[in-house]
């Protein structure tokens, strides 16, 4: 019985041992592999362990906010497309040419029914025989303004419409200019957490550059929306000539106390005449009295050659 009884007890000790053995050994290997994971931690990169986790916290910071903000860009320019791609960007120049008799009054009261309609004049020039005037009309009330000027009675009208569709240019834009305005609150962020004077200089030199993009792209996008906001009509306006009969003319007679007097100043003209031409001679013999030896030699010498030539022909 008490053998039995001891072999009962040996049995049950060899399977509790047996039992203990793989359990033991998963530890070990646990308590090792939990070692060698802090160890590399610790010497990675040669840093502490603080720096190590504040360097990832920053950068899963940075990683989050440029996928937000990426997300939200995405999302935005997605509306932004669906909702241009129903409205057309088209900018409308229109041309009226036209002749009339009243070339003042039509003048004015294009001036006058521009600013009463909501429009501007951009420019305008008028002189005797044309008239030029620019008017920046609400695109909206365009073709009113255009009927307006039909109801002018004038001859040679020439009238035209040009359009400029600028939808893709205006859309290519604006997804440009979202972009350049998040790279620009990315470098913002980036500048707040510069160390160094080096790298604050070298994100405010791409700031610089992005921000004129910027500048460049919203310019633009202004210009369009004047543009496209009111439109351009150019208007010439000549006079048309008026044609008016000759002046009458009538018979005259002519008086004797007319005739007399034309016969007095005719006589008294060729008197006067006469006079200046002597006068003009008596200078002019007057003047040359400085020269007459001259002239008197050059005359002798001529001839005293002709008499001499005479002679040796007679010979």
């Amino acid at each position: 019985m008490k053998l039995f009884t001891k072999r009962k007890f040996l049995c049950i000790l060899i399977v509790i041992l047996i039992l203990l053995l793989p359990a033991c050994s998963s530890k070990k290997s646990a308590s090792n592999a939990g070692k060698g994971t802090m160890n590399s931690a610790a010497s990675y990169n040669g840093a502490p362990k603080s720096e190590v986790s504040e360097k990832t916290a920053k950068d899963m910071a940075v990683a989050s906010t440029g996928e937000n903000k990426t997300n939200t860009t995405g999302d935005t320019s997605v509306k932004q497309s669906e909702q241009d791609s129903s409205v057309r960007k088209v900018i409308y120049n229109a041309s009226v040419k036209f002749d009339v008799k009243d070339l003042k009054g039509s003048y004015d009261s294009i001036l006058s029914k521009a600013s009463e309609m909501g429009g501007y004049v951009a420019g305008s020039k008028i002189s005797d025989n044309v008239s030029s005037i620019t008017v920046r009309m609400p695109t909206k009330l365009m073709n009113s303004f255009l009927k307006y000027l039909d109801t002018f009675e004038g001859k040679n009208k020439v009238s035209s419409i040009n359009t400029d569709d600028v939808t893709d240019q205006y859309t290519d834009s604006q997804s440009s200019l979202r972009n350049l305005k998040a790279q620009e609150e990315q470098l913002l962020l980036i500048m707040k957490k510069a160390n160094t004077v080096d790298e604050t200089l070298k994100v405010e030199d791409q700031l610089y550059k992005v921000r004129g993009q910027i500048e460049t792209i919203q310019g633009r996008i202004n210009m369009w929306d004047k543009l496209l906001e009111y439109s351009t009509i150019s208007i010439t306006i000549n006079k048309i000539p008026e044609i008016t009969g000759g002046k009458e003319v009538g018979i005259s007679f002519i008086t004797f106390k007319e005739i007399k007097k034309a016969i007095t100043n005719g006589f008294n003209s060729t008197l006067n005449f006469a006079v200046r031409a002597i006068c003009d001679i008596f200078i002019f013999l007057v003047s040359i009295i400085p020269l007459l030896p001259f002239i008197a030699l050059a005359v002798w010498l001529v001839i005293r050659y002709r008499i001499k030539r005479k002679k040796i022909i007679s010979k």
